[in-house]
């Protein structure tokens, strides 16, 4: 094997960038049907007829052929094999033997070694770059090409695991006893609080809103939650288990010594200037306790109700339930579908000194002026039923309640909301038409139901599109079809991420809400206090204008912030369509 693959690394040296015979880039890239005769025309005129690099260079820059696409044809017409780095497994001894620094300014990443042999990936091989390499590591170089989004995210994915790795392989554990290994002595050492720190960080620098520190049988694995999706990170030796737990548990001031029950806590985060609140919740598992770290992360939360694309009919209505003297207003959705920051800019959009506004939260995530926070602490029986019955005497004028989570708190908020107090709170409940009966299955009688709920807003997260790697498409004849198009009929224009390294080449970047609202109507009032089905109610709502959250997904695809396969995957099918 190791004599083939020097012959043809010998062969490559005699052909390195020796293009197809007798045909340049563009009379390629019109063989291949990657390009029509008319665009290689107009890019031949523009820049000649022997400017490969450069008609690559502008191909990717105009968003005329795909990073993919444009990257195979390069590699096939340089007779150079194109890699998927997103499916190639990298082995560890290829990248120790090429610095990060070097992969980063040349743009190139090792992935396989073979002892004498190391394969390389790069965006744009050079003969001196490949000739230094094969001194300087004293093996031959086999090249590969793939596209340079691809490169340059390997290189922070894998170069950020081995220093994390590398950190950890300096610690030796082995000559402590567990009960050491779990205590605050190995804890507070320099090495373990750097690792621990370095996790945070690099959630915190990926943009992840969960860290998961997952004990398995033999490796710790840690997982990042971004944009709602969870991608692994990084393998720790398993001997890490004990002592980072004990850090995170000092760290979130929990009872280390305790492994057999769950337990929840807070840490105080500070880098800089920044403060970062991180939630912290430990359960034990068969192979150690499991950690999960949600990062509340304030600076870059935005509570301004206008800013929140909501679609222009959604937002007057709004605007005209939440200045409402009286009447319960429902904000419902999954857990992390973004109900609390809802909430939370509602309360900065009707915050005012003339108002007496207290909430009821559990946790308080957000700090905001003039407003009354009360933390929930059932230790103590200060649970949400018991606050609510006390602040009703405080002479509130809103009232937010973090959940509806029994039946008495249910009866208390819809009570108080009939007794000329706006309330607002969240349910959890599939979309807003279910939310109309939610309290009645709670067990609040239909006759307390119909005449205090004055809206329900549900909500979903869904990812953005990369802007940084943003690309339009023609629509095909499937994805017509769920705006409502016949096949035979004009071309709609839609809009992906390619993948790049500011979004870890997934080509979505943020999350945006959809959303769809329920404004209670007389006509509704009745038919829930006659407990009528809830498809009579659906009905209802539609003749006054209600639409599905999957028709506000299709007016965002069209407006170029999320893609179709997003609002598919969120959320579900309903009669109507986007035009209906």
């Amino acid at each position: 094997m190791k004599t083939v693959n020097s012959l043809l690394f010998l062969l490559f040296n005699l052909f390195f960038l020796k293009e197809k015979v007798g045909m340049n880039f563009g009379e390629f890239l019109r063989e291949k049907n990657i390009l029509s005769q008319e665009q290689i025309e107009g890019l031949t005129a523009e820049i000649g007829m022997n400017q490969a690099n450069k008609m690559r260079d502008i191909l990717l820059e105009r968003n005329l052929v795909s990073e993919e696409v444009i990257y195979a044809a390069w590699a096939e017409y340089r007779n150079i094999p194109y890699i998927d780095l997103h499916s190639t497994i990298f082995d560890l001894r290829a990248l120790e033997m090429i610095t990060s620094e070097f992969a980063s300014r040349h743009v190139l990443i090792p992935f396989s070694f073979f002892p004498g042999e190391i394969s390389v990936a790069f965006a744009d091989p050079d003969i001196n770059i490949i000739r230094w390499l094969r001194q300087k590591t004293h093996s031959n170089i086999l090249v590969h090409i793939a596209t340079k989004t691809q490169i340059l995210e390997s290189i922070e994915v894998q170069y950020g695991a081995i220093a994390l790795r590398a950190t950890s392989g300096k610690i030796d554990l082995s000559q402590y006893r567990p009960e050491i290994l779990k205590s605050s002595e190995i804890a507070d050492t320099k090495p373990i609080v750097d690792i621990a720190n370095g996790i945070i960080l690099d959630a915190l620098k990926h943009r992840a809103s969960d860290i998961h520190l997952e004990p398995r049988e033999d490796y710790l694995q840690i997982r990042f939650r971004i944009d709602g999706m969870l991608y692994e990170k990084v393998r720790l030796a398993r001997a890490l288990i004990l002592p980072l737990t004990a850090r995170y548990k000092i760290m979130a001031s929990l009872n280390i010594a305790e492994q057999r029950k769950p337990q929840d806590g807070r840490i105080q985060y500070t880098i800089g200037e920044r403060r970062i609140d991180i939630r912290m919740s430990v359960v034990p598992t068969i192979h150690g306790e499991k950690i999960v770290l949600r990062i509340l992360e304030k600076s870059g939360v935005n509570l301004d109700i206008r800013r929140m694309y909501f679609s222009k009919q959604i937002y007057h209505r709004i605007e005209k339930l939440i200045t409402a003297p009286h009447g319960a207003f429902f904000v419902t959705g999954p857990t992390g579908s973004g109900k609390t920051t809802t909430l939370y800019s509602i309360l900065n959009y009707i915050n005012s000194i003339e108002k007496n506004i207290i909430t009821i939260e559990d946790p308080v995530e957000y700090r905001l002026p003039l407003i009354n926070q009360i933390q929930v602490n059932p230790a103590i029986g200060l649970d949400f039923s018991t606050i609510l019955r006390s602040i009703l005497r405080q002479d509130p004028d809103v009232i937010l309640v973090g959940e509806i989570r029994d039946l008495e708190t249910a009866k208390i908020a819809t009570g108080a909301a009939l007794t000329g107090h706006l309330v607002l709170s969240t349910l959890h409940t599939n979309n807003a038409i279910d939310a109309v009966l939610r309290l009645v299955e709670i067990g609040v009688e239909s006759f307390m139901v119909a005449p205090s709920i004055i809206g329900i807003l549900a909500q979903r997260l869904l990812r953005k599109i990369c802007p940084k790697c943003k690309e339009r498409y023609i629509a095909n004849v499937e994805e017509m079809s769920y705006f409502g198009l016949p096949p035979t009929g004009p071309e709609i224009k839609l809009y992906r991420g390619k993948g790049c390294p500011a979004c870890m080449g997934t080509g979505y970047s943020g999350r945006i809400a959809v959303h769809e609202l329920v404004v209670v109507t007389n006509e509704i009032r009745d038919l829930i206090s006659r407990n009528a089905a809830i498809d009579d109610i659906a009905k209802a709502a539609y003749k006054i204008g209600y639409k599905s959250m999957r028709f506000d997904g299709l007016k965002k695809v069209m407006r170029g912030i999320i893609t179709l396969s997003e609002v598919l995957r969120a959320t579900t099918a309903q009669e109507d369509i986007l035009g209906a």
